[in-house]
């Protein structure tokens, strides 16, 4: 299952960010959906490109014999530490990459793998480290299709966790949260899709809707890619009622009065106020009709009534100025 989280990370990253690079010198940790690109000459470690954790670094070798080194910083013991190095599917040459540590000595692997993708797993402490990447047979290449991407994958990272939903009414047009870097995020309800995109190297998203969801409407926020559904990668939400009943119909109140009476949203809890003081509650009824009990008013005080939902969102208030009875 691993390796379907990381073969989306990197297809979703390159997807979402391949339109946008950045050199080494400009990047910082607020950049999002950034691509590196090797600075040459980048063949020893003092020339090494940096770049950070879970953003791609973008190389090729277009020299006979290049080798590319990028320099990484490790911020704390890792024993669960991923590079993963991804070819693109059309490049014709055959990619691989070693880890070196500050004094250019080699690091081996707990574990590597080497299918669709190449990741290379270590334990390692903090420090600063370099990867040193070449053509098996020091061959050139020079196609537009002929270029890798790294990244290096901190343990932190939780790839297999479902992603975080911020909470989503009927007055949005969005679904926001938070997931693994690159994972491509779709938003379903039912069996219609309502919206997709990619999380950004910080991991946050934004799902754009065409329009307002009903409240009460069961949304499926998951992560997919093309190489598999991974179902276990499911947050269910419900679109809360976020819009406000209208304001209420207040029939006219005078002097002799001991009820406001008018209509207002059905089952809506009704409050009447002088002031900012509360003097009565009540509720609607099923048809939206209220009558509210209240002392009688002198002529001339203002009453402000007021319509609250099963969500307790409020409406506007009813001004009804007290008339002589």
């Amino acid at each position: 299952m691993k390796k379907v989280w990381m073969t989306g990370l990197l297809a979703g990253m390159v997807a979402v960010s391949g339109a946008l690079t950045a050199t080494a010198q400009s990047l910082t940790k607020s950049d999002a959906d950034v691509v590196v690109m090797e600075v040459e000459p980048n063949n020893s470690m003092e020339q090494a490109t940096p770049f950070l954790d879970e953003t791609f670094a973008k190389g090729g070798f277009t020299t006979q014999g290049d080798v590319d080194y990028y320099e990484i910083e490790v911020t704390k013991n890792d024993d669960d530490f991923h590079i993963v190095a991804l070819p693109n599917n059309e490049a014709k040459f055959t990619l691989v990459f070693d880890l070196l540590d500050a004094k250019g000595n080699y690091v081996k692997p707990v574990d590597e793998s080497a299918e669709e993708l190449i990741t290379k797993i270590y334990d390692i402490n903090a420090g600063t480290y370099y990867i040193k990447a070449n053509e098996l047979n020091g061959a050139a290449y020079n196609s537009m299709y002929d270029f890798y991407h790294f990244v290096t994958i901190p343990s932190e990272v939780e790839w297999h966790l479902p992603p975080k939903v911020n909470p989503v009414d009927d007055n949005d047009k969005r679904v926001t949260g938070i997931a693994p870097p690159g994972e491509r995020i779709v938003v379903k309800s039912g069996t219609k899709e309502l919206g997709r995109t990619y999380a950004s190297r910080t991991g946050g998203y934004t799902v754009p809707l065409k329009t307002t969801v009903k409240a009460g409407t069961k949304l499926a926020v998951m992560i997919t890619d093309e190489w598999a559904d991974d179902t276990s990668r499911v947050t269910n939400v419900v679109v809360k009622d976020g819009t406000a009943p209208g304001m209420p119909r207040v029939n006219a109140v005078d002097s002799n009065d001991k009820k406001v009476t008018g209509s207002a949203e059905a089952n809506a809890v009704i409050t009447v106020k002088v002031g900012s003081k509360v003097i009565a509650t009540g509720r609607a009824n099923s048809k939206g009709k209220f009558i509210v009990t209240v002392k009688a008013q002198r002529k001339g005080t203002v009453l402000y009534v007021a319509a609250a939902d099963k969500a307790k969102n409020v409406s506007k208030s009813a001004r009804v100025v007290v008339k002589k009875g």
